[in-house]
């Protein structure tokens, strides 16, 4: 099975990300792939509970039945991980890299979004250190679960990355537009179904509410760090996935 389609990465998406501090990959994903990682997510057993309405959701949590161990439960997911396609995004923007973790979930109907906040928890100056790939299988419009992101923001690096009381994401950037006379843009995006939005985790994105009477919406994520260093969310890999990983491609899995 093919996960991703051919696509070349152009000097032109490696200059986007570095003024940006995402690329957006429209329909990059093929649709045998999509296929099977949405049944792969409606699978688990607390997605089913919501599918199927076997048992009441009264909580407000946004995405439910996160599988947060994919890489060890699914032999596509793990060939995903270094797949050449994701391969050549890391190596042309970070450079060397290790897999730091992997999920997948639901965004359920009724169920509200995000505020604004960055992924990041290292110190300023690590502005490559921390990258995602945020897969959206099904898609989204825009104020359906969608996602909104600052291009240009990856640059602020402002450690808190939710400050508490913040209103809009210019409360987070601690002054800097004011500072260094540089204007950040706020982009709502749009994207059809199979789409990546490869991303530097310093950059402020927000998800939009998902309205009651929506369809669910297919999430996975993949995130990679440069060596140096384990971040609170860094998953943990049990030594029998390690062992059956051949010597070269265990250097991926380092927890260094």
């Amino acid at each position: 099975m093919r996960i991703f389609q051919d696509r070349p990465i152009t000097d032109e998406d490696v200059a986007r990300y570095r003024e940006d501090g995402f690329i957006v990959f429209e329909s990059i994903m093929t649709d045998e792939a999509r296929s099977h990682f949405i049944d792969f997510i409606d699978q688990s057993p607390e997605v089913q509970d919501l599918l199927n309405g076997t048992r009441p959701l009264t909580h407000k949590k946004p995405f439910h039945g996160s599988t947060r161990n994919p890489l060890l439960n699914d032999p596509v997911t793990e060939r995903m991980v270094d797949d050449p396609f994701l391969v050549e995004v890391l190596s042309r923007t970070i450079g060397e890299f290790r897999f730091d973790h992997a999920g997948c979930t639901l965004h359920r109907p009724g169920s509200k979004g995000f505020a604004w906040h960055h992924d990041c928890y290292w110190g300023p100056g690590q502005r490559n250190a921390y990258v995602g790939f945020l897969t959206y299988l099904d898609g989204f419009r825009r104020g359906d679960g969608s996602l909104s992101v600052v291009r240009g923001s990856h640059r602020v690096q402002n450690p808190d990355p939710q400050a508490r009381g913040a209103k809009d994401w210019r409360d987070l950037t601690g002054g800097w537009m004011e500072r260094t006379g540089v204007q950040l843009e706020e982009v709502h995006l749009e994207l059809p179904a199979g789409s990546v939005v490869f991303h530097n985790t310093w950059n402020y994105h927000s998800v939009s509410p998902k309205p009651a009477g929506s369809a669910p919406r297919h999430y996975m994520y993949i995130g990679y760090r440069q060596p140096g260093g384990l971040f609170p969310a860094s998953m943990t890999l049990d030594e029998a996935f390690l062992n059956r990983q051949s010597p070269e491609r265990r250097k991926l899995f380092e927890r260094d």
